[in-house]
């Protein structure tokens, strides 16, 4: 049976494996590495066991990594990876998140999503009604900010920017929020990203 070589970086790309982690692989014996001339190749049929090519493979990706690719923030990812919303490890002193589970929430939090709503005002009272946020949060987060209003000619009443609204809701609901855990830290870079651009 033929063996197919693949340099480090091609091995790194089809297998979602960090090259220092493949020469970690090879320093500790559990891969072979070969030589030629300047290229330093490893066998596919390795790196496919290492990376569990049984089908329930995970590919890795660092964190700033991800922030950049998917266009949220380092400090989001890490507070959904504390959360449990995505798998990570440390890998070199680095934390690495699963691809798998970064791209889904990427998709959900994506602000193509709430793009309609962009500017459209909510009345607070309508706004607890259909996204069964409570009344004290969804009032909190707009003083803090978080969640933008509207200027009405009248005081009364509050009108809230929907998109932010409904980004907030599906925040909550990726992080799995119930009474009395705080969605948004006290942290801006938790809040909607558009409110930061």
């Amino acid at each position: 049976m033929p063996i197919t070589l693949l340099t480090l970086q091609e091995a790194a790309e089809r297998y979602g494996i960090a090259v220092e982690q493949l020469r970690d692989y090879v320093r500790d014996g559990r891969m072979s590495l070969v030589a030629m001339g300047d290229q330093e190749l490893v066998s596919d049929d390795e790196v496919r066991k290492m990376a569990g090519g049984n089908g329930n493979r995970v590919h890795w990706i660092a964190l700033q990594d991800a922030a950049r690719q998917y266009a949220l923030s380092d400090a989001l990812l890490e507070r959904l990876a504390k959360d449990g919303a995505i798998r990570s490890g440390i890998l070199e002193d680095e934390l690495h998140l699963a691809i798998e589970d970064v791209e889904p929430i990427a998709g959900r939090l994506s602000r193509e999503n709430f793009r309609k709503l962009e500017g459209t005002p909510i009345e607070l009272a309508r706004a607890v009604e259909q996204y069964g946020i409570p009344f004290r949060s969804l009032l909190t987060w707009a003083r803090r900010g978080y969640i933008r209003t509207i200027k009405s000619p009248r005081r009364r009443p509050v009108l809230l920017n929907e998109a932010d609204v409904a980004y907030t809701k599906t925040l909550a609901e990726i992080r799995g929020v119930t009474k009395g855990k705080a969605l948004f830290p006290s942290s801006p870079q938790y809040s909607p990203i558009w409110l930061y651009e």
